[in-house]
């Protein structure tokens, strides 16, 4: 009994020490965690909306919608554009989708997160599936699909269509 005892103590003190040390390096990293991916997304944003010298995020009701945040991309403090950070669900998790719009086109598409199947669903962060959305005029075309991701490639390209309608809605 005595040694069952002391074999319990032993496994409690070794997992409220795990649990502090974790809680510890959780809360010394999340800031930098968090910076990290305000500045990848300031950066995502030039990159989706090149012609943008500032951004403003919008409030707009995109509840039941894939949409998380909205940006209104400026230049001389004129809006020429949009930026829609999407997320909708892959295969394997959700996929954060960034889309660069002007007032008559998707400027461009870019993958901010995913989690997809390594050389199957990734294919979706690929210069050339990407390249399909460049300058493709809002509500004109059929996108296509990548054999062997379709549920990966299908959910950026609803991603891609869900924001389209509410581009118009916006830009009214």
């Amino acid at each position: 009994m005595n040694e069952t005892f002391k074999m319990i103590l032993v496994l409690v003190a070794v997992s409220v020490i795990s649990a502090i040390a974790l809680t510890l390096v959780y809360e010394k990293t999340n800031p930098i965690i968090e910076e990290n991916r305000k500045q990848e997304l300031n950066s995502a944003l030039y990159e989706v909306l090149p012609e943008a010298d500032e951004f403003k995020e919008i409030n707009f009701d995109f509840s039941g919608t894939n949409i998380l945040r909205a940006f209104k991309g400026l230049r001389n403090n004129e809006i020429i554009g949009y930026v829609f950070l999407s997320e909708t669900p892959g295969f394997q998790s959700y996929i954060k989708v960034l889309i660069g719009t002007d007032t008559e086109k998707i400027v461009n598409v870019k993958i901010l997160e995913h989690l997809e199947t390594p050389g199957l669903g990734s294919r979706i962060t690929q210069k050339e599936f990407l390249l399909q959305f460049k300058n493709t005029e809002i509500k004109t075309k059929e996108y296509d699909t990548i054999t062997g991701a379709t549920i990966s490639s299908t959910a950026v390209v609803n991603s891609v269509k869900e924001t389209e309608d509410y581009i118009l809605e916006i830009i009214k």
